[in-house]
């Protein structure tokens, strides 16, 4: 049809299968959590699975979410109306825990946070990659072109320095 645009089926099934592979890995870095973390809440019931789960998938929107949102107001200069802007990453938990944490006991479901950003193995690194990659990708997408320009000239070149560790955690 004239004015849309199609993948080819090559092109689409390689993306079905990125997509299948980024819901497997969070399968797996969900399962390594919680068993981190399940001895620290007794009983564990799947109603504490579901909350401590939705709170930090809460927390780690608020967070990327504020990041890039700082980023587009860095660079456009343009006040946003967005009252999370001025909130430190503890109270994001905290929004997030009070949200998401009906039963759960708030200080623990803080340790648990803290916990998965400590703790890193090689998915969870892999997994929170992908969520920057996401969340950049998004405000890239929907920057408008000003703001675009803006950044390719008034950003300077960075040198990014990794710990070693991290990088044999990425590439195994």
């Amino acid at each position: 049809e004239r004015g849309t645009f199609a993948l080819s089926p090559a092109a689409r099934a390689a993306q079905l299968q990125r997509v299948s592979d980024a819901a497997s890995l969070e399968k797996l870095v969900k399962a390594q959590w919680i068993a981190s973390i399940q001895e620290l809440f007794q009983p564990w019931t799947p109603e504490v699975e579901m909350e401590l789960w939705g709170c930090l998938r809460a927390y780690l929107t608020r967070l990327l979410r504020r990041h890039g949102a700082q980023t587009a107001l860095i660079a456009s200069g343009q006040l946003l109306d967005d009252a999370e802007l001025d909130k430190s990453a503890g109270e994001l938990l905290a929004d997030s825990i009070r949200e998401e944490c009906n039963t759960v006991d708030p200080h623990l479901a803080r340790t648990a946070v803290q916990k998965f950003l400590r703790e890193q193995t090689k998915e969870r690194a892999q997994y929170i990659a992908q969520l920057l990659d996401g969340t950049f990708s998004f405000y890239t997408l929907f920057t408008d072109e000003a703001t675009q320009d803006y950044l390719k000239h008034a950003i300077p070149k960075i040198t990014v320095f990794l710990d070693t560790n991290f990088l044999f955690g990425v590439l195994n």
